[in-house]
This record gives structure tokens, C-alpha cells and sequence, in this order.
């Protein structure tokens, strides 16, 4: 199973939930990234810069490996 990421906070909290869903089931999933600004690029609605996939990229590292660090557990 593979999911593609939105350049928009709502499609960040949504790849993160779906995530999530899939690795409290015991499933991975790939993850992409491509459809993400890159970093410093300009933000038009918000003004500012933005991050680049790698913040996102940390938090589902981090997650991931303590979900399946600790199996069946909640």
C-alpha cells in the first residue's frame, strides 16, 4: 500500500493518519513525498517559506519506529 502526500497542512495531517491507521494494523506502507515544495520555496497563502518534506519525513521516521518497536502493544 502507498499513499502520496498533499502540499497542504490538511494533506500532512492526512497522510499522518493514514499512516498511523496502517501501523497500529500491523501494515507499512510507502510514503511519497514528490508533490512537496521544496525547501524555502515561497508560500502564497500564508506568506513565508516553506519547510520541504523533510520535517514530515522525521515525524513519520519517528513514529513508525516506535509503533513497531513495541508490537501489539498500545
Amino acid at each position: 500500500s502507498s499513499i502520496v502526500v498533499s502540499d497542504s497542512k490538511e494533506g500532512w495531517a492526512e497522510a499522518f493518519r493514514t499512516a498511523m491507521e496502517h501501523w497500529m494494523n500491523g501494515y507499512d506502507l510507502a510514503i511519497d513525498y514528490s508533490r512537496l515544495r521544496p525547501a524555502g520555496a515561497r508560500l502564497k497563502t500564508t506568506g513565508g517559506r516553506s519547510s520541504g518534506p523533510q520535517p514530515l519525513k522525521e515525524l513519520m521516521n519517528f513514529t513508525k519506529a516506535i509503533i513497531f518497536s513495541k508490537p501489539g502493544q498500545k
